[in-house]
């Protein structure tokens, strides 16, 4: 219990999120945000230099639904930032439940349950990129991001997080953090 109490704060420390594209809705009976998924689509000019989606937990038995099945969850992130052609960035960053056994984001459920500041599961918007060859510092909310590709995988690669209290390294357990330097 108190390794699953870890992972939950853990979860409330780092702030991050985004849809999953495979993912239709958020809840049964509302569609998500698209506006941040749409964001992806490059116009001319544009080109993409951030990427990614992070599992940032070990998997624990939790039944969300409550339909009486403990399902295997992490907790996740999806980011993506683009330059955009007068040479500003836009982007955005989510952190999510995502359901191992079913394959998909729980977005929904962090919207309504998890308390945080920006809320988990909202997509939320970056500024202040700047961009040194495979690394990538960003602001969003109040938060400070660090990200670094190390290469394929997540192996190498490093995200640290400053939440305006506190530095610190997280620790993935799956997912890939893409800098593009071209």
């Amino acid at each position: 219990m108190f390794k699953i109490l870890c992972y939950l704060s853990f979860a409330l420390l780092f702030s991050t999120n985004v849809v999953l594209a495979e993912e239709k809705k958020t809840s049964p009976d509302k569609k998500p945000d698209e506006s941040f998924q749409k964001m992806e689509v490059l116009k001319k000019g544009e080109k993409t230099i951030l990427k990614g989606e992070v599992f940032y937990s070990e998997p624990i038995r939790f039944d969300y639904d409550k339909d009486g099945t403990k399902n295997s969850v992490v907790m996740a992130s999806k980011f993506f930032i683009k330059e955009k052609a007068d040479k500003s960035y836009d982007g955005y960053i989510q952190r999510y439940l995502y359901d191992i056994d079913k394959k998909k984001a729980v977005t929904w459920y962090a919207k309504k349950n998890m308390l945080s500041e920006p809320p988990v599961g909202i997509d939320t918007a970056v500024n202040n990129v700047k961009q040194d060859g495979s690394t990538v510092t960003f602001d969003s909310g109040t938060w400070h991001f660090t990200m670094r590709d190390g290469g394929p995988g997540y192996i190498s690669d490093k995200i640290i997080v400053n939440d305006g209290i506190r530095t610190k390294e997280v620790e993935m357990f799956g997912g890939d953090v893409e800098v593009f330097t071209e």
